[in-house]
């Protein structure tokens, strides 16, 4: 499954378990099976489990079997598989993720299905830092802002289109930085009017992905903070668009964009246990 293009492998505990399976390593079932080589190929994996509060919840591996609090993409697609296979009876539901819960309301009938996802509060740690990296035998300083939504993100409003920004340059230097020290998600931002931004995000433990919903989120609050857009917008990605709400006093998030089914199958499980990835 996919949302604009983030995609990842998803496994339901339940089927699993009417096959008397479960995941043992998560953590290197996510690097074999995003292997787009050798494996499925994906930005990571995610597991849909029970859980006693709520309806379902979501554990999200990266690309590099790293452990993450939660996927703004992920989560839709969670909540389109939990509505269809019976985990929630109704279409407005919360799921639990390493984040806390969060709020989703699902439109099976839209086409394709999209998913509003409340994404909690973002928490402001530093609206103006400067974080200087060595790349290419030169130092660059960027200045932007620092913030959570559950996991890390440093956004960087650029006064150029950041299509044209060398991402893959600059943003392992910055997800590694010393600054960060769980690492952080990287995005680079220009609002081009009051309800449109352009973007493009270098992933914690996946690189640059087509799209990043818990980034587009970061953006939209960060650059509300500054006054360069409204609280409504258009975050505009590689692979589509999300519409980004956000609320000036409470800093709080929705966030709406299409659930994608790309396709269900099968792996033999010694890709994922004689693999030495």
């Amino acid at each position: 499954m996919h949302g604009l293009g983030n995609d990842y492998v998803y496994l339901d505990e339940r089927e699993l378990e009417q096959l008397d399976l479960s995941v043992g390593d998560p953590s290197r079932w996510s690097r074999v099976l995003s292997d787009r080589h050798r494996g499925v190929g994906s930005d990571g994996l995610i597991i849909v489990r029970r859980d006693p509060e709520h309806p379902c919840r979501m554990e999200m591996f990266n690309a590099d079997g790293s452990r993450a609090e939660m996927c703004g993409n992920g989560i839709r697609c969670v909540a389109r598989l939990a509505r269809e296979r019976g985990y929630a009876e109704t279409d407005r539901f919360t799921i639990a993720t390493d984040a806390g819960a969060l709020s989703v309301a699902v439109d099976l009938a839209s086409t394709p299905p999209k998913v509003r996802v409340g994404m909690g509060r973002a928490i402001v740690e530093e609206e103006r830092a400067v974080v200087e990296v060595d790349v290419g035998g030169g130092r660059t300083a960027f200045e932007g802002t620092v913030l959570s939504l559950g996991n890390p993100h440093f956004v960087v409003p650029l006064s150029s289109n950041p299509a044209d920004f060398p991402v893959e340059e600059f943003g392992p230097a910055l997800e590694h930085h010393s600054r960060f020290p769980n690492r952080a998600n990287i995005e680079f931002v220009r609002a081009t009017d009051r309800h449109d931004v352009e973007f493009r995000v270098w992933e914690r433990g996946s690189g640059q992905t087509q799209a990043c919903g818990t980034g587009a989120a970061a953006a939209a609050v960060a650059l509300r903070r500054l006054g360069m857009i409204d609280t409504r917008c258009t975050v505009h990605l590689l692979g589509g668009d999300l519409e980004i709400e956000v609320d000036d006093a409470s800093l709080a998030c929705w966030k709406t964009g299409p659930a994608e089914l790309s396709f269900v199958g099968e792996f033999p499980l010694s890709l994922v246990e004689s693999n030495d990835t």
